[in-house]
């Protein structure tokens, strides 16, 4: 027996791999020749890579990669449990449109099946159903009709969630709640909001489920897909079954003629009506179709518009001449639909770049020979939109978005197929683009948002709004996308907003002259983080120093300031400025003179301990205003916050000391300075200002005199070492004033009116150097500027530097030429280094005023030269000499 087992083994060890050697020899003799490529891992198959392609942002290259590595024509795959074959490029296209019923059958992959069938029916049933029922639903009569209902629809959805709060939207979302709602009103009349809610989460579940990893197991994208279209179906059941009964009551009154009433009357060749199991398939498949593709659709056009502002400006033209045409409330009508035809080719450059589906598949029916390969019968195939959209023999510079390839003929035929082609053309693909053309209008006339980029999200442009300042060229940050995108107006991101700027003279007289009509004062998210509390906002700090501070800066009280500014000046340059060497870097001292005469006249601080640990403390401040918004250890934002945290808690000791001396009425203690001011302030109900309020102000008009003013010091003393001609007019002018006065006799207003020279070279200086770049407000209204719309809750920025160097204004701009400012000036609206109209900055004067007494004192005690010949200018955020502007001063002999 054992050498009989032993024998048998012996025997079938020997004779198996004949059997087999001769059986596979003899398989592959007879075979046809199958089309090359790799069927992957068993089941999985190259599911994993199809997909991984597609979430990387390259669908694409699924295709493109196999049809260079096996055929340009057909390759095989295995996708979704399915080995199949791929037919490439509009040769592949035509073959398999054209031999549908012929050669090959519409399929849908197991997956598909599995989650969209159920026991009593099947997805290709269902489709064939679809295709029979579908098309008068779809066909242009019945569309017609349906333009008014998804104008009403889409007007309404973009008025009341896409225009939320800050202007911020996410547009995938958005677009698939509306198209979700366009496709529960017009296929079955469900207009709750709720109930649409409801099932659109639901049918989210079902679509990612679709094509994934056929693996039934909890938790997997495929298993929560089944479950998803099971609730859906018991969802639409009701709706079913409530609709059957007031068809079968007759009430017309009731009944909408809708996509639901139509499959439930409809009949087949033998008079039978649909099962109750088939229709919910139904609904689900025609809600599908409508789903994600209509919503990537508009999600895609509203992407390459903002990339695109020529292309969106030729698309806005359009949609106006419509507009112009139409009545205030009234709704599009398919004649407006025929106008769109620049629109609609943009639709179509959208749906060849980023197709809503990237193929579908079929079933071979026979066998069949492509491309000297043969496709057995029984064998998956797939059709890729991908073998063409993007060829550069179709469509030569394929990643360009150029909606003029739609002109004229157009594309070469089945290269151009985001929607299928021949007898399996996608019934609703018309339906779709007028939606989308629907969805374009109401948006792109309601927010015809000014051309841009808004950068990285929370910091936006804002590294590159700082790094042209601090590279000494702050214009450049405007001016390039002035010339990019629109010399009126474009939209960026500063400080964490996004934001409209507005340009040239024009904007400026538009935006002063609008102030608390379409636009209030604001300030950049950074600004208002580091200068307000718990209690307060910058902006209510700033209405309420407007009411303060004209009275305290009105040319009545700067006369008497005068002497005060010039004893404090006098005494600083004699102390600080004749260093013993006579080498002193003018920006230090600059800032130090300013805060010691802000601190002086405005809270009647004099303590020099005080007054350097106050300014310390306060560059913090400054340097972290405009910066990146990150509030982590080390960043200048932080640390701004931090240094304003503290002047507060310094500035609080000071006002309660103050306040106290108020209290018990000691006059001669009490200054009547800025401090003293406010704190006697009384609003219109008499309320007093509390004690949160005070530190803000008294910071606020602090940063209003400290950089902008030291700034405009240094640059004076930058311009006059330069230019020696104009030091020698301004020292001739204050010479004749310090001839006028006695020996330690100090300035008063009539001086300061004799120094017309000297104030052109200040207003010069102002024009090349401004103190700040511009400033922030918000839009209270909706306004168009420029054919854009800048919608309400958005924040603007004007920009001193779209006219200031501008030569159409100030010819050979980068010369330092004083006289621009005599007789009449600039043109009006084109020198605003202090803003203008109604929100002039109201201390400009008090500045030009510091800065005359400073050149007076300067200029008649010493001459200077740079140490730096080209020093550069930087922007940080306010401008100042990269090196502090070190100079040699040459005190006068005589």
């Amino acid at each position: 027996m054992d050498l009989f087992l032993s024998s048998s083994l012996l025997i079938g060890f020997l004779f198996i791999p004949s059997f087999l050697i001769f059986f596979f020899y003899k398989h592959k003799t007879n075979n046809p020749t199958l089309p090359p490529g790799k069927i992957g891992w068993l089941v999985i198959g190259e599911t994993l890579q199809f997909i991984s392609t597609g979430k990387s942002g390259h669908p694409e290259r699924f295709v493109t990669e196999r049809m260079n590595k096996y055929s340009s024509e057909i390759f095989k795959t295995s996708i979704g449990g399915d080995t199949m074959a791929v037919l490439c490029g509009p040769s592949g296209n035509k073959f398999l449109f054209s031999n549908v019923n012929k050669l090959v059958v519409s399929y849908w992959p197991p997956t598909v099946d599995k989650v969209l069938s159920s026991p009593n029916t099947s997805v290709v049933n269902t489709t064939k159903k679809l295709r029979k029922t579908i098309p008068e639903f779809l066909k242009p009569e019945a569309l017609q009709k349906y333009v008014p209902i998804m104008d009403y629809t889409t007007r309404n959805e973009v008025e009341k969630t896409w225009s939320s709060p800050n202007l911020e939207v996410k547009v995938f979302n958005l677009s698939k709640n509306l198209t979700f709602s366009l496709a529960c009103k017009l296929f079955m009349s469900v207009e709750d909001p709720g109930h649409i809610a409801r099932f659109a989460d639901t049918f989210e579940l079902v679509t990612k489920g679709l094509i994934s990893v056929p693996i039934n197991l909890p938790g997997m994208a495929f298993n929560r897909a089944i479950k998803a279209a099971k609730l859906l179906r018991e969802e639409l059941s009701p709706i079913i079954k409530q609709r059957r009964n007031t068809l079968s009551e007759k009430n017309d009154g009731e009944c909408p003629y809708d996509f639901l009433s139509k499959i439930l009357m409809w009949t087949d060749e033998e008079g039978k009506f649909l099962n109750e199991m088939e229709i919910p398939g139904m609904l689900l498949g025609i809600l599908l179709a409508s789903y994600e593709t209509t919503s990537t659709l508009m999600t895609s056009v509203v992407y390459y518009l903002a990339d695109h502002p020529d292309v969106y400006a030729k698309v806005l033209k359009e949609q106006v001449e419509i507009v112009k045409s139409k009545g205030p409330e009234e709704l599009l009508n398919w004649g407006d639909i025929q106008m769109m035809k620049y629109s609609r080719n943009v639709v179509s450059e959208v749906l060849r770049l980023v197709p809503p589906t990237n193929g579908s598949f079929k079933q071979a029916i026979n066998d069949f020979s492509y491309g000297n390969f043969s496709v057995p019968k029984g064998w998956k195939l797939y059709w890729s939109v991908h073998t063409t959209h993007k060829d550069p023999k179709y469509f030569p510079n394929p990643e360009k978005f150029d909606p003029s390839r739609f002109e004229g003929k157009g594309p070469i035929p089945f290269t151009f197929v985001p929607f299928g082609g021949g007898t399996r053309m996608c019934p609703g693909s018309e339906f779709a683009r007028v939606e989308v053309l629907v969805f374009m209008h109401r948006l792109i006339t309601k927010f015809r948002l000014p051309p841009g980029k808004i950068g990285w999200p929370v910091i936006g442009e804002t590294l590159q709004f700082v790094s042209t300042g601090r590279s000494g060229h702050p214009e450049r940050f405007v001016n390039e996308r002035m010339n990019k995108y629109s010399s009126e107006i474009f939209k960026t991101s500063i400080g964490g907003d996004t934001m409209a700027v507005l340009c040239g003279p024009s904007s400026n007289k538009f935006l002063f002259s609008n102030e608390n009509k379409l636009v209030v004062s604001c300030w950049p998210p950074t600004v208002d983080k580091v200068l307000s509390t718990p209690n307060t906002s910058v902006m209510n700090t700033t209405k309420k120093m407007r009411k303060t501070i004209p009275e305290f800066i009105k040319p009545e009280a700067l006369q008497k300031y005068v002497p005060i500014i010039d004893y404090t000046t006098r005494n600083e340059v004699q102390k600080t400025w004749s260093s013993p060497n006579l080498e002193v870097k003018v920006f230090n001292l600059s800032k130090n003179l300013t805060f010691s005469l802000a601190c002086k006249l405005f809270m009647s601080v004099e303590d020099p301990g005080l007054v350097a640990r106050f300014a310390d403390t306060f560059e913090l401040v400054t340097t972290g205003l405009i910066s990146v918004p990150i509030n982590l250890p080390g960043m200048a934002f932080n640390r701004a916050i931090k240094a304003a945290k503290l002047l507060r808690e310094e500035l609080s000791r000071i006002i309660k000391q103050r306040r106290n001396d108020l209290l018990e009425k000691k006059d001669g203690e009490c200054p009547y300075d800025f401090l003293s001011k406010i704190l006697m302030w009384t609003d219109e109900e008499g309320k007093f200002l509390n004690e949160m309020e005070i530190p803000g102000m008294i910071l606020g008009i602090l940063l209003a005199s400290y950089e902008t003013t030291s700034t405009l010091m240094t640059s004076v003393v930058y311009y006059l070492a330069d230019h020696p001609d104009v030091y020698a007019k301004v020292l001739e002018e204050q010479v004749e004033v310090a001839k006028s006065k006695g020996p330690e006799e100090l300035l008063n207003w009539g001086d300061i009116q004799k120094m017309k020279y000297s104030r052109n070279v200040v207003n010069e200086a102002l024009r090349l150097v401004p103190p700040t770049n511009g400033s922030f407000k918000q839009a209270i209204s909706d306004f168009s500027y420029g054919n854009f719309t800048v919608p309400k809750g958005w924040k603007l920025y004007w920009s001193v530097h779209t006219t200031h160097k501008d030569p159409k204004y100030f010819p050979n701009p980068e010369k330092f030429d004083p006289s621009r400012f005599e007789g009449k000036g600039p043109i009006p609206f084109t020198f605003v280094p202090f803003g203008g109209g109604t929100r002039m900055c109201p201390g400009s004067e008090f500045a030009r005023v510091e800065v005359l007494i400073f050149m007076h004192r300067l200029i008649t005690k010493f001459r200077w030269e740079k140490l730096i010949t080209n020093e550069k200018i930087v922007y940080d955020p306010f401008p100042m000499p990269a090196n502090g502007l070190p100079i040699r001063l040459f005190p006068h002999q005589n």
